[in-house]
């Protein structure tokens, strides 16, 4: 606040487009409470206002591993210009990228955007599961001269139940998941498109609220369901890996 980047100073990246979008509004609090901007950038973003942000860039973005890799081998992306000065990356869900083949596009998307600015810049990484955070947070290091450290709070115990059944039809399994999902918010995740299809037709009128979430619903559709979810308390989204990290 005290002297504003030249570009993008913070960078904020998450597995998920729609984590991108529950966090932009809260993060967008934040930043106008202190005179700061913010910008989502991801495939469901209008191209329009991509071309806005290109020429006037914000202080915050927020992106996914796969559209800041978009952005760095564009040769119409200015990125020398817009991250020359950033200071700041936080990735979120952390644990979904390390030890995969998507944490080593991400590690290398680092130190591509670490060769655009002079500064050493400080990564963080989030997580609310995981059991190795030193090993995470040597990951994350990379080529960083920046000393590490865990920042890790005590915790009470949690409560884990896990349930295996076994069902006869789509209709008694959309049964069971009404019961379980009444009066909160869930979230049922199937292996296909007609699977979410089915299961979500079957559990409506049972008392919950319930969307369908996947590749093929549109935007539209994916953003109300979003929304919906965020601000309910009796709701329930069936779908596929598109709420799900890889």
């Amino acid at each position: 606040m005290e002297r504003e980047p030249e570009g993008v100073g913070v960078l904020y990246i998450a597995p998920l487009k729609a984590l991108l979008n529950n966090q932009e509004e809260r993060l967008g609090t934040y930043a106008e409470m202190v005179g700061l901007r913010r910008f989502v950038w991801h495939g469901d973003v209008a191209d329009n206002d991509k071309a806005k942000f290109k020429k006037e860039p914000t202080e915050l973005l927020l992106t996914t591993p796969e559209s800041m890799e978009v952005m760095l081998v564009s040769s119409r992306f200015p990125v020398g210009r817009i991250f020359k000065d950033l200071r700041l990356v936080v990735v979120d869900e952390v644990h979904a990228m390390a030890g995969t083949d998507r944490g080593a596009h991400l590690a290398s998307v680092l130190e591509g955007l670490a060769m655009l600015t002079t500064n050493d810049v400080q990564r963080v990484g989030l997580s609310e599961t995981v059991g190795n955070p030193e090993y995470l947070m040597g990951w994350l290091t990379g080529s960083s001269g920046r000393d590490g450290v865990v920042v890790n709070p005590p915790r009470g115990p949690m409560k884990r139940e896990t349930h295996v059944d076994l069902f006869d039809t789509r209709i008694d399994l959309a049964g069971e998941a009404s019961l379980l999902a009444a009066g909160r918010k869930s979230l049922f995740f199937c292996q296909s498109r007609s699977m979410t299809e089915g299961v979500a037709e079957r559990m409506r009128g049972r008392g919950t609220e319930v969307f369908v979430h996947h590749s093929s619903v549109s935007l539209e559709q994916r953003s109300a369901a979003e929304e919906r979810f965020h601000g309910g308390s009796n709701t329930c989204i069936v779908c596929t890996s598109t709420l799900e990290p890889e």
